[in-house]
């Protein structure tokens, strides 16, 4: 074949076909010896030929046609009607393990055959190698094939049935923001602006703390006093947030911005801006959960809450939009004034201003009853001094003696009107220590010598009962006289 794909015309340097062995280097066939014939139906070629059964084209002979070498000599293997098949070399039925080509589905050139005899191999040797001649490849049953292609379609189907399935395993949490296998997603749950704030507003409304401080990524750490399901319950308890509307921002939010939203707490109507931070990458969070709540020194001393969560006085505390209401749990006071204020709106500031304590009205008996025995028995005694304020001198500014053991002690009408409606007031700095208003005038009498005679007479000028003050802190409560 020549390089433009067209066949030579004309003989090999030697006399042969293209192709095709020289004379010089091929031995003679022994004499008186048939070749033996190749398996049937393959027509032998030489090098890279293999069976007709393999590579035959349409048209080509079988066995038949084949002839036997020796005394047959000059007559055509089977290979194309009225043409030879190219000759190769047939050493011991060997094939060269490199041909690509099958020569036996090629004719030979110009129909010329070498010497009009076929070769066969080494004297003394047959035409196939040692295990004997090639047996014929088995054909693949039919069954096989079908259970190999059934098989195939099943692991097929089985592996996209489990990437489906692993896909659903790896689901994204909704709540936490995480997928199936705890590893935090950046796009998972991803909530629009006006999202994250409705649901910020409706876990507050449904008392979850969780859930809400969960739309939340502060700026600043904050303190989580108020901010649980408790504190939430109170405040729903004393005004609901309902009818929540939240509206859509219509500027670009990549980066956070204000989100529109309307409520109401306790049935007061509420619009507010909810400044929402964004990343860029469509994640968005509420800066803070809200306000702030303060609490005043002036319940200093006492153990108070807010909405049944203890706090401290003259401390402000981070809180969650709604109702807040302060009290104390030390026994026998009670707050007064404004005890609840409202956070309405984020960094909003929630304030009990006015704040009293008072005693509770078991209370209020016990200072009158205290403060009334211990004046009866101030008045009982009859030494100079009674303990209760109303002390006098042994010897007054006449020169005159008092006697001790003969001073009688009793309240003016003014005094006892007074004694009878006294006001108690809590200290500022120790609640514990409760006053009462001045009481006013004693008459007092008692004996006097005088140059050696005794007389009985009024002390004039002496002192008058001030203002109790009953110690609550201790029992038995006590009274001590300004």
């Amino acid at each position: 074949m020549s390089n433009d794909g067209t066949t030579p015309n004309g003989k090999n340097p030697d006399g042969d076909p293209w192709g095709g062995p020289s004379a010089s280097q091929q031995p003679p066939a022994p004499q008186g010896q048939p070749q033996q014939p190749q398996q049937p139906g393959a027509a032998y070629d030489g090098w890279g030929a293999t069976s007709a059964g393999q590579g035959q084209q349409a048209g080509q002979q079988g066995e038949q046609g084949q002839q036997w070498g020796g005394e047959h000599a000059g007559e055509q293997w089977a290979g194309q009607q009225g043409q030879p098949a190219q000759q190769g070399q047939p050493w011991g039925g060997q094939q060269n393990p490199q041909a690509t080509q099958q020569y036996a589905a090629q004719p030979g050139y110009g129909g010329q055959q070498h010497g009009g005899q076929q070769y066969g191999g080494p004297t003394g040797q047959p035409p196939y190698g040692p295990g004997g001649p090639t047996p014929p490849k088995k054909k693949t049953p039919v069954g096989l094939i079908i259970g190999i292609v059934v098989a195939a379609v099943a692991v097929i189907v089985l592996v996209v049935f489990l990437a489906t399935r692993g896909g659903g395993d790896s689901a994204e949490d909704p709540t936490t923001g995480t997928d199936g296998s705890g590893t935090e997603s950046a796009t998972a749950d991803a909530l629009a602006p006006e999202a994250v704030v409705e649901g910020f507003l409706t876990a507050i409304a449904e008392g979850d703390a969780a859930a809400a401080l969960a739309f939340v990524d502060p700026v600043e750490p904050i303190d989580e006093t108020l901010l649980t399901d408790e504190v939430l319950a109170a405040s729903n308890a004393i005004a609901p947030i309902t009818d929540i509307v939240v509206t859509a921002p219509t500027e670009d939010m990549a980066y956070g911005g204000d989100v529109e939203a309307s409520y109401s707490i306790g049935g007061t109507p509420v619009s507010e801006s909810f400044s929402v931070s964004g990343d860029g990458d469509g994640n968005y969070a509420m800066y803070a959960p809200g306000g702030s709540v303060y609490v005043p020194s002036t319940v200093s001393g006492l153990d108070v809450t807010v909405n049944g969560v203890a706090v401290e006085p003259d401390g402000s505390y981070d809180a969650f939009i709604g109702s807040y209401q302060l009290a104390t749990t030390t026994p026998n006071f009670v707050v007064a004034g404004t005890v609840d204020t409202v956070v309405t709106a984020p960094y909003e500031s929630g304030s009990f201003s006015g704040l009293e304590v008072d005693l509770t009205d078991e209370a209020k008996q016990v200072f009158h009853d205290t403060v009334r025995a211990a004046v009866d028995a101030c008045l009982a005694t009859t030494t100079l001094d009674a303990g209760c304020g109303l002390a006098i001198p042994g010897t007054l500014s006449d020169g005159s003696v008092v006697v001790d053991g003969s001073v009688t002690r009793t309240l003016t009408g003014d005094a006892e009107l007074r004694i009878g409606g006294l006001n108690p007031e809590p200290n500022y700095d120790n609640p514990f220590f409760v006053r009462g208003d001045f009481i006013g005038g004693v008459t007092m009498s008692a004996d006097f010598s005088v140059d050696g005679q005794t007389a009985r007479g009024d002390v004039l000028f002496g002192p008058s009962l001030g203002a109790p003050t009953v110690d609550f802190s201790v029992e038995p409560k006590t009274v001590v006289w300004n």
